[in-house]
């Protein structure tokens, strides 16, 4: 065999070695791809939690039925979606599949803006739902409703009082149809029309302050363009 054969032998050597790691590779990825269709949900090695104040992590946990180290099934998460839609203060879930195993369970939670004093209170939310009363949240407006009115008529109502009163003064609210509306401040009351638009956030306050000062306890804000101080009477 002359040089020049051997040295073509030679040469062809790398080349067949890499193309045996190849084959090896793509049986492996094969071997893999497989096994992960043969193994049925989704493999739970971490849970995130995200979004909830209210609710603790054990509470959504618990609800939740789920543990790191197993496999989580289509229909257990469809389950699993159910129960924590269940709880009172949750209004919203996802539940996502994210890399390395890790299970992420994102809440949405109602927001209470005032307290409905009826026989019993209860905690009025920013979509006009209603949830049992809690202790946490007694600072927020207290909100009467004389009459029958749509609780979710009234959240823009509650919202924009509460812009320009601010969250750290004891507000009490009394919605009288959708005539009239007056609301108590700190021994003022506030006459309020139904559709009328309120002052600037700070302004009307301050104006309010400065004529309780002088012996007005009433603000009458129902004619536009106009606000009316008066000493006493009935509302």
């Amino acid at each position: 065999m002359s040089r020049r054969n051997r040295k073509k032998k030679r040469s062809k050597k790398p080349y067949i070695a890499i193309f045996l790691l190849i084959a090896i590779l793509a049986t492996v990825l094969l071997v893999i791809r497989k096994r992960r269709h043969t193994e049925k949900g989704f493999g739970v090695t971490k849970i995130f939690i995200e979004g909830n104040k209210q609710v603790t992590h054990e509470e959504i946990r618990s609800l939740a039925g789920i543990t790191e180290g197993v496999r989580l099934l289509e229909n257990e998460k469809l389950a699993m979606h159910e129960r924590l839609m269940e709880h009172t203060w949750i209004t919203a879930v996802c539940i996502k599949e994210g890399m390395g195993g890790t299970l992420v369970i994102a809440v949405k939670e109602h927001t209470p803006i005032a307290i409905l004093k009826r026989s019993a209170p209860s905690l009025l939310c920013a979509d006009g739902t209603l949830i049992p009363f809690d202790a946490d949240f007694a600072d927020l407006p207290t909100v009467y409703i004389h009459g029958k009115m749509d609780f979710s008529s009234i959240t823009a109502r509650i919202k924009m009082i509460r812009n320009v009163f601010g969250d750290d003064k004891p507000l009490s609210i009394h919605f009288r149809g959708n005539e009239s509306t007056f609301v108590e401040l700190d021994g003022s009351k506030l006459k309020i029309g139904s559709n009328e638009p309120l002052p600037v956030e700070g302004v009307l306050l301050e104006a309010v302050i400065e004529m309780k000062e002088k012996g007005y306890r009433i603000c009458d804000m129902r004619f536009k363009d106009q606000i009316i101080f008066e000493k006493g009477g009935a509302l």
